[in-house]
């Protein structure tokens, strides 16, 4: 597994050259770096969004200052949601976090966040249904992703669930898989 600076080395660049350890951890950075990495050396003061490359897939896009936070804290209030009793007014602040979690799962792609932490990973996450949610929506965007195993993985949360949102949403994902 590639080292987890790699994704956070290239946050700090404007430029489109990737920076990894080209042989795992046993080569330096391209940019020499050997500094601790810092918010502030990520992501200056006054730069609020970058182009960024997938230390892992080598994708790039763009992505914005608090996108990894915002979904962190969308998952968590998801998993408060999700395990409350259902009353009409969480329906709509379920459909309002799940669409802005959504919306970030492009630049998460990009950042490499289910490169680190595969969609498998997020998905055994029973006590947490935020976060088995979020995964659910990546392979909504990305059913190409969506292996035998975790076609499987799927079927199984899908039958187990009492949450109406994540078997509607799962089985989007698994009827994308299939087109």
């Amino acid at each position: 597994m590639k080292s987890i600076f790699c994704a956070l080395a290239v946050l700090s660049l404007t430029s489109t050259s990737q920076v990894c350890f080209a042989d795992e951890y046993t080569k330096p950075m391209e940019n020499s770096q050997k500094e601790a990495f810092t918010p502030e050396g990520i992501l200056p003061a006054g730069v609020d969004s970058i182009i960024v490359i997938n230390p892992y897939t080598g994708e790039s896009g763009h992505a914005r200052k608090g996108t990894i936070s915002a979904t962190l804290n969308n998952v968590a209030l998801l998993n408060i949601l999700l395990s409350e009793k259902v009353l009409p007014n969480n329906q709509k602040k379920i459909q309002d976090v799940t669409e802005a979690i959504a919306s970030l799962i492009p630049s998460l792609r990009v950042l490499g966040v289910f490169d680190l932490f595969t969609p498998e990973e997020w998905l055994s996450s029973e006590a947490q249904p935020g976060r088995v949610l979020a995964a659910v929506l990546y392979l909504q965007k990305y059913p190409q992703n969506i292996t035998a195993k975790t076609k499987e993985r799927l079927v199984q949360i899908q039958k187990q669930t009492k949450v109406k949102e994540l078997s509607e949403s799962i089985a989007k994902a698994l009827k994308e898989a299939k087109q």
